[in-house]
């Protein structure tokens, strides 16, 4: 499981800057749920440069917001 999520995370991060609310909602509890129930490293170089990167501010404020939770 841990070399599909490695290969398919960034993938799912970027759903969240789908421009409708209800399908970025849903990624975003998908990524929370993967984040609590599995444990790969790999997932945090890809949300520190999603945050350092992104131009979307709703985009860097989730990535922050669930490293915090």
């Amino acid at each position: 499981m841990k070399v599909f999520l490695r290969d398919v995370f960034g993938t799912i991060l970027e759903g969240i800057k789908v421009p409708n609310k209800v399908m970025s909602g849903f990624v975003d509890d998908c990524i929370m749920h993967l984040i609590k129930l599995v444990s790969f490293k790999h997932s945090i170089p890809v949300i520190t440069n999603e945050i350092k990167e992104s131009k979307a501010k709703n985009v860097r404020e989730r990535c922050l917001v669930r490293n915090i939770d």
